[in-house]
């Protein structure tokens, strides 16, 4: 058994999107409330064949809604044929709220809050749905600090989003763990603001002439790599107690 006097990290702080909420199984979940809610304007296409078609539209949540609106008014057979504004309408109310947890989520979170390990969120997009996301997922009351882009004016791979969430937590970015799955997003940025990165492998390759980090093909594996990461030790503090 770890205890928080035992072990040497002291936050994690993690991506949301294809690191704490798996957004292909999300995805799944929307494609019914999408059929639901223009069904009557679709022909008659299975739930199937617009999940297909959103998963192929959405490019791991790294295309514009637009470019992804665009893409399903031309793929999907519609009768009477809707506009970006209707879908960008419907999409900001109910995908945030299709939200589904990343396998072993809870486990790795309670593992972690048990060492006395302190957690945030660092997130891209915008404001009301990211934030939604997090509520979904009933990640809030988890977290000492999460910061959406859009909400602080500054997004990943910036360093001083990482440097903002490692204040909030009051700990040195040295201190910290970030997990994510973009190479360049989150790990590459995480490692300049001098935060200790972990690479949740998903969707996107590791980009080549760079070193490979630290990494992971589930994140319910995360305790026990954490676990085997070197770490200097905590200094002593005057009254022979280790520091926190």
């Amino acid at each position: 058994m770890i205890t928080s006097t035992a072990f040497p990290i002291r936050a994690v702080l993690f991506d949301l999107d294809e690191t704490l909420s798996d957004r292909r199984l999300s995805l799944t979940r929307f494609a019914h409330a999408f059929r639901d809610e223009f069904a009557s304007d679709l022909d008659d296409v299975g739930v199937e064949v617009v999940h297909q078609t959103l998963q192929q539209a959405d490019g791991g949540g790294y295309r514009s809604r637009n470019e992804v609106f665009a893409d399903l008014l031309e793929a999907l057979p519609w009768r009477v044929r809707r506009s970006i504004d209707d879908l960008g309408m419907h999409w900001p109310a109910d995908f945030p709220c299709c939200a589904m947890p990343m396998s072993g989520l809870d486990r790795v979170l309670d593992t972690l809050d048990s060492w006395g390990v302190r957690m945030g969120i660092i997130t891209n997009g915008d404001a009301v749905v990211q934030n939604l996301k997090v509520d979904t997922l009933h990640l809030r009351p988890r977290m000492g600090t999460i910061l959406v882009s859009e909400a602080i004016g500054m997004e990943k791979p910036d360093p001083r989003i990482f440097r903002r969430a490692a204040e909030d937590l009051g700990i040195g970015p040295s201190d910290a763990v970030y997990v994510g799955d973009h190479p360049i997003i989150d790990v590459l940025g995480a490692a300049a603001a001098g935060l200790r990165p972990v690479w949740l492998r998903r969707s996107i390759p590791w980009p080549d002439g760079h070193p490979s980090p630290l990494q992971l093909d589930a994140l319910s594996a995360l305790p026990s790599l954490l676990k085997r990461i070197p770490y200097p030790p905590r200094k002593q503090c005057h009254c022979g107690a280790r520091c926190v």
